[in-house]
C-alpha cells in the first residue's frame, strides 16, 4: 500500500490521509463497543462460575417466557458453553479490531511522512500517537496489552485445569477454553514480543541483554517492521 504514495498526486494524498483518518475514528468506535460487550461478558461468566444454579435458572426462566414454552430450554451445560464460545468470538473481533488500529497508526504515520516532505503541514494522528506518549495512557496500555490477554489466558488455562480435575466437564468446553488461551497468547505475542530481536546475526551489534530489552515491547511507539 506504501508503494502507491508516489504514485499519487500531493491533492490525492491528502485526500486519501483524510479518508483514513475518518476509517480509523470507525475502528476506534467498533473496538470501543467490543470492549463494553467483552467486559459485560466476562461479568456475566464471572457470576455464572460462582452462582451457577441462579443464573441457569434465571437464563432458563427468560427463555421460556419469551418463547412461551412450559419446558426446560437452557441448562447448565448449555449456559456454559454458549458463554464460553460467546467470549471466544468476542475475543477475536476484539484482538483483531486492536490489530487493525495499531497497523493503521502505523500507516497514517508514513502518510504524513509522506505529506509532510511534500510542504504539507501535518502531524496529527500516527505520528502524535506514537510521539510523547503520556505515562497514563502507557498504563493502559500495559493493561490492555499485557493484562488483558495474560488475564484470559490464565483464567482460561485454570478453568481448563478445575474441569479436567472435577471430571465434570464437555471437550467441547475444553476446547472453546483452549482457543481462548491460545488466541490471547497470539495477540499477546503479535503486540508485545519483537522476535527478530533474539536473532544474533540481524542485532550482532547488541548484546546478549539489550537484544532482551528490544524484544520485550511495554511502551508504545511505532511499529518496527524490519526487526
Amino acid at each position: 500500500m506504501v508503494s502507491i504514495f508516489h504514485k499519487m498526486k500531493p491533492e490525492q494524498l491528502y485526500e486519501h490521509y483524510n479518508s483514513t483518518n475518518e476509517q480509523q475514528k470507525e475502528f476506534l468506535a467498533k473496538r470501543d463497543r467490543f470492549t463494553i460487550y467483552l467486559l459485560l461478558t466476562v461479568v456475566i461468566y464471572a457470576l455464572f462460575i460462582s452462582y451457577p444454579q441462579i443464573l441457569t435458572e434465571a437464563a432458563d426462566a427468560y427463555a421460556k417466557d419469551a418463547l412461551k414454552f412450559n419446558g426446560t430450554l437452557i441448562n447448565f451445560s448449555v449456559l456454559n458453553t454458549g458463554l464460553i464460545y460467546l467470549l471466544l468470538w468476542l475475543l477475536m473481533q476484539y484482538y483483531q479490531i486492536c490489530l487493525t488500529i495499531e497497523k493503521w497508526y502505523d500507516y497514517l504515520y508514513r502518510l504524513e511522512d509522506k505529506l509532510s516532505s511534500q510542504y504539507f503541514d501535518i502531524s496529527r494522528e500516527g505520528k502524535f500517537y506514537t510521539d510523547g506518549y503520556p505515562i497514563m495512557k502507557n498504563l493502559v496500555n500495559f493493561l490492555y496489552t499485557w493484562v488483558l490477554p495474560l488475564g484470559f489466558t490464565s483464567m482460561s488455562i485454570v478453568r481448563v485445569c478445575r474441569l479436567l480435575k472435577s471430571g465434570a466437564y464437555s471437550w467441547i468446553d475444553i476446547v472453546g477454553l483452549l482457543l481462548i488461551a491460545m488466541l490471547s497468547l497470539l495477540y499477546f505475542s503479535d503486540r508485545n514480543l519483537r522476535w527478530g530481536y533474539l536473532n544474533s546475526k540481524t542485532h550482532n551489534s547488541l548484546g546478549f541483554w539489550k537484544r532482551v530489552a528490544g524484544f520485550i515491547r511495554i511502551d508504545v511507539k511505532e511499529s518496527e517492521e524490519h526487526v
